[in-house]
């Protein structure tokens, strides 16, 4: 159990930065979070404000991902 919880949280860190990929096979038509914190900072409107809170809430839910997998994770499994 302990190990799907770090592979279910590495796979979830990695989903949450990746946006060349989506970028690549998706199109313009596909949107992650990634890529829409992208486009706040970089895009036409370039909205720093509603950028910089995204990435702060992409912040948050990996910070307590990992809070989460150190409290409840088996400590004795390595």
């Amino acid at each position: 159990m302990p190990g799907i919880a770090a592979g279910s949280l590495l796979v979830f860190i990695s989903c949450l930065g990746d946006f060349v990929d989506p970028e690549l096979l998706g199109g313009a038509s596909s949107m992650t979070a990634a890529r829409l914190i992208y486009n706040q900072f970089l895009g036409a409107t370039q909205n720093w404000g509603l950028g910089s809170a995204l990435s702060m809430v992409l912040i948050f839910a990996v910070s307590i991902g990992i809070a989460l997998l150190l409290k409840y994770g088996d400590r004795n499994a390595i």
